[in-house]
């Protein structure tokens, strides 16, 4: 009960952040949910969840976040990529 009150919750509030032109906090929302997901063996929702936020923005933020969620599911190949992605748009972090 309590974690689909906070799955709800999480999802307003990316609803939100994307409606206020805020992209970039609601990809962040988005692919921290991802990880929630993943944690529980959601790899469904996470996948959904990653696709969202990387929509929204791919960032600092969200694209290390989009890579957990997927190693957390397993998915090396999309994990691989996407740390890929990280390094080369932010190759001093």
């Amino acid at each position: 009960m309590q974690r689909r009150q906070a799955q709800e919750f999480a999802y307003r509030a990316i609803e939100l952040a994307a409606r206020d032109n805020t992209q970039e906090v609601a990809a962040r929302y988005a692919t921290e949910q991802a990880v929630r997901s993943s944690i529980f063996g959601d790899c469904e929702r996470a996948r959904n969840s990653v696709a969202q936020g990387l929509k929204l923005a791919r960032s600092r933020l969200s694209i290390p976040s989009a890579a957990l969620a997927m190693a957390l599911c397993g998915e090396s190949n999309r994990t691989k990529m996407l740390v890929d992605e990280i390094g080369k748009q932010f190759p001093a972090d």
